[in-house]
């Protein structure tokens, strides 16, 4: 870490005019590095506390490819002017936010957005510092929370002593499995973080052990302000969890995900895991919690956060005391603000299990002929090896289906 500081230096990013495009953000193709740079720049000139960093600032890749986050590191001072900690500011295009971007005629006021997510303290999440929007060519807004240099659940997993290296090399070596023993105290911290958001209607839904900081022992969920700006999912894990979102919670999903990962030291890269994963390979009661997740019983089928802290698995755990979240607590603004966060990304939710499901409908016929023609072709093949390889006459072969093909009304 880079320990020289200058308030009024110009940032090196930007002396260098370096304009790498930021990932997946654009919808304004002139937004570049340097444009995300500056304004992270101009918000250290703003913001007191929060010093600029000449020697290490821009964490170029820092972020999974799909992110359309910027991450830059500043200085945190005390009033005194010393350095006390680093901050990471998370930099983005306010278009990529479903909440900024879509429903106000007047988006609402930088103080606004801070009262609400500056509010939501709890010991398993980490805490959000400050908010800042500007409004000049580019629309940015800048997020703002303590840089945990012991890094994520995910650094845990890979061995990664370097959190800001970029994310493709970072990760890119077999991971290891955690001891039952962190399994069991890390989940149960990230449960009580989605059992906290619940309980103001907040729904955890980009969840991963790359968003989950280790912060003295303690993990905490990072990314929850991209739950209430509505950044948009992950497209790759949005495709393995929609087909099970019509009967699991999307955040148990994710967690289910969060789990295999520390178990298995790999990616759960199918909807659901092998049988061959959850038996013999990992802990007995780490089996009997993916198998609480991604196989509900018809018992079972309304699974909640509650059920699985309840599992032998996290039962026993000691938990950090933090106060509880209270709606109560936020001023009639902030409430309004929340409220309309929920149903915006319930919305959203809704509308993508639906079209998918439609989709799945729409295709049953489709996978039905090809399942026909499989059985057929996988006839002939037993015919022609019957004859000693010579087919016989195609009128003594018939494949008629004996019932009729299902319908997208009756499959």
């Amino acid at each position: 870490m880079g320990t020289g500081n200058s308030r009024n230096a110009v940032p090196s990013a930007l002396r260098a005019e370096r304009c790498f495009p930021v990932a997946s953000v654009v919808a304004d193709t002139e937004y570049s590095m340097s444009h995300a740079v500056l304004y992270a720049y101009k918000f250290t000139q703003r913001h007191p506390l929060f010093q600029w960093n000449d020697v290490e600032n821009v964490a170029h890749g820092m972020g999974s490819s799909s992110s359309s986050k910027l991450h830059v590191l500043v200085d945190i001072a005390d009033m005194s002017g010393e350095v006390g900690g680093r901050a990471l500011l998370s930099v983005m295009q306010v278009s990529s936010s479903l909440l900024l971007s879509t429903t106000f005629s007047s988006q609402p006021s930088t103080y606004k957005l801070k009262a609400l997510l500056v509010s939501l303290r709890h010991t398993c999440i980490l805490p959000i510092l400050d908010v800042d929007k500007h409004h000049g060519g580019h629309n940015i807004l800048i997020v703002a929370q303590p840089f945990i240099p012991t890094g994520s659940i995910k650094d845990l997993i890979y061995c990664n002593p370097a959190p800001t290296k970029e994310y493709s090399t970072k990760y890119n070596r077999p991971g290891r499995r955690v001891p039952r023993t962190l399994i069991s105290r890390y989940g149960r911290h990230v449960l009580e973080a989605l059992s906290a958001l619940r309980s103001i209607g907040v729904v955890c839904d980009n969840l991963a052990t790359s968003t989950v900081m280790l912060d003295q022992d303690i993990a905490r969920v990072s990314n929850v302000y991209g739950s209430i700006l509505g950044l948009d999912r992950d497209v790759h894990m949005q495709e393995l969890t929609l087909p099970l979102e019509a009967t699991v919670p999307l955040d148990l999903l994710l967690f289910g995900h969060f789990l295999y990962e520390m178990a298995t030291g790999r990616e759960l890269s199918a909807v659901v895991p092998a049988e061959s994963d959850l038996v013999g390979a990992i802990p007995l009661d780490v089996a009997d919690v993916l198998r609480r997740i991604f196989f509900p019983t018809a018992a079972a089928l309304q699974l909640t956060v509650q059920d699985l802290v309840d599992m032998p698995l996290f039962a026993s755990v000691h938990v950090p005391p933090s106060a509880a979240f209270d709606e109560q607590m936020l001023d009639a603004t902030s409430a309004t603000l929340l409220q309309t966060s929920i149903r915006l990304n319930d919305d959203r939710r809704w509308r993508r299990a639906h079209d998918y499901h439609e989709a799945m409908q729409a295709a049953k016929p489709e996978r039905a002929e090809k399942k026909v023609a499989s059985v057929a072709a996988s006839a002939r093949r037993s015919v022609g090896r019957a004859s000693g390889g010579k087919h016989p006459p195609s009128r003594r072969v018939s494949y008629r289906r004996t019932t009729p093909l299902p319908t997208s009304a009756t499959a």
